[in-house]
């Protein structure tokens, strides 16, 4: 598995096992690198992280938290959603920003913090 392939695993599983963590040389990711993995995941998949899509098999439940969904090739949609305390198959809140895909990308790892998965992200 190259270096890519790695950290498009780790956005899309939020975890490497100790083998993949050897294999990640330098033991950082650029800021850079994320951008790329989570334009190819839109790419291929319409979100990010992938755990978002609408699933019809999950009873209805709806994915929590902060999400991209791809609108076409320029712009995205990001969006914060949080379930209702007793009923997950429903939204308590909800708030949703059109922006441009890069600009999108960028919020979701800023938010991300300085680390992911104890992986440290170097700005760039």
């Amino acid at each position: 598995m190259d270096r890519k392939e790695l950290i498009k695993k780790l956005l899309s599983t939020f975890h490497l096992n100790v083998n993949e963590r050897k294999l990640l040389n330098p033991s950082y990711i650029e800021f850079k690198e994320l951008t790329s993995a989570i334009e190819i995941i839109l790419q291929e998949e319409g979100f990010f992280p992938v755990q978002a899509k609408p699933d019809k098999s999950s009873g209805g439940a709806f994915y929590e938290g902060a999400y991209i969904e791809k609108i076409d090739n320029e712009f995205s949609n990001l969006i914060w959603s949080r379930n209702h305390p007793l009923n997950p198959c429903k939204i308590a809140e909800r708030n949703e920003e059109k922006l441009a895909t890069k600009e999108t990308i960028k919020k979701i790892i800023v938010s991300f913090g300085s680390e992911f998965d104890g992986i440290k992200i170097m700005q760039n």
